[in-house]
């Protein structure tokens, strides 16, 4: 099963470029998100979303943060497509390869994970 980051594409790609929205604003929800998942973990009592919608908001910030910073590092030679594709992929390939890594790290058995 392959990630589809359609939707938090699309909300960057759409959300209009400011100097309140940049990454530096974003790295800050991060840390935000960071802090609320932390919670609902050690203090679920005070939470009013579960783990699994903190989690959910720090992706939407992940991919943002992502996006931005292609955009702002390819300098108008990409296309929004283009960047759109770019962050699906590279993501995933790195998901891939971390998550073997993280494996090995947890000594996860690998042996039947395709089937």
């Amino acid at each position: 099963m392959k990630l589809d980051l359609s939707r938090q594409l699309y909300i960057s790609r759409t959300a209009p470029f400011s100097p309140e929205r940049n990454t530096l604003f974003v790295m800050g929800k991060m840390a935000e998100e960071n802090g609320e998942i932390a919670t609902t973990i050690i203090q679920p009592y005070r939470c009013k979303e579960t783990v699994f919608g903190e989690c959910a908001d720090y992706i939407n910030c992940i991919v943002d943060l992502l996006r931005l910073t292609v955009k702002d590092q390819s300098y108008g030679k990409l296309t929004d497509e283009e960047i759109d594709n770019y962050v699906q992929e590279e993501l995933q390939y790195q998901l891939d390869m971390k998550s073997s890594k993280w494996a090995q790290k947890v000594n996860a058995n690998m042996c039947d994970m395709d089937k």
